[in-house]
């Protein structure tokens, strides 16, 4: 009798160790998930910017190379630059910036228009806000601006992007 209560305790013991620790565990990693896919990255970083881009669902092409994330005023930009430009090149980055509003607008963002083929300085300038819908999940506390800069002389294309 005596052996059979302690083959018996010994296999509830393992059978309650077992499972125990294991919940306890799961229960520690699925807070951590948790917590990473609720931690905000900061605009500050290149990663944080993309997010936001990601989010409005903007693609940059591949002519244009990533070049800096800054902060100016409340908002933080993320700068892209193709260099050595032509005009064919000029008029494919043209087309994609535009068809990125029009999809922007056909997800239900509010387009305003600042600069439209703007001349300044020897560069052309397009810069537009767009204010996401209600229901979009995007870190943003009022909208985004999207704005271009050809510059003839330097043959560069900048396509920069804020959010506050």
């Amino acid at each position: 009798m005596k052996k059979l209560t302690l083959v018996l305790s010994t296999v509830l013991f393992i059978f309650l160790f077992a499972c125990g620790g294991s919940s306890e565990q799961k229960g520690e990693s699925k807070q951590e998930e948790t917590k990473k896919e609720t931690k905000k990255l900061s605009k500050r970083t290149k990663e944080g910017m993309m997010a936001v881009l990601n989010a409005a669902d903007i693609k940059v092409p591949d002519e244009l190379k990533y070049d800096t994330v800054e902060k100016k005023s409340d908002s933080y930009y993320i700068r892209f630059i193709a260099e050595d430009v032509d005009d064919e090149i000029t008029a494919k980055l043209d087309e994609w910036y535009m068809n990125q509003i029009q999809q922007l607008e056909n997800a239900d963002w509010k387009k305003v228009v600042i600069r439209d083929k703007e001349k300044m300085f020897g560069a052309v300038y397009n810069e537009i806000i767009m204010y996401p819908p209600k229901d979009k999940n995007i870190d943003v506390s009022y909208g985004i601006s999207l704005n271009t800069a050809f510059d003839a002389g330097k043959k560069t294309y900048k396509f920069n992007v804020s959010a506050d």
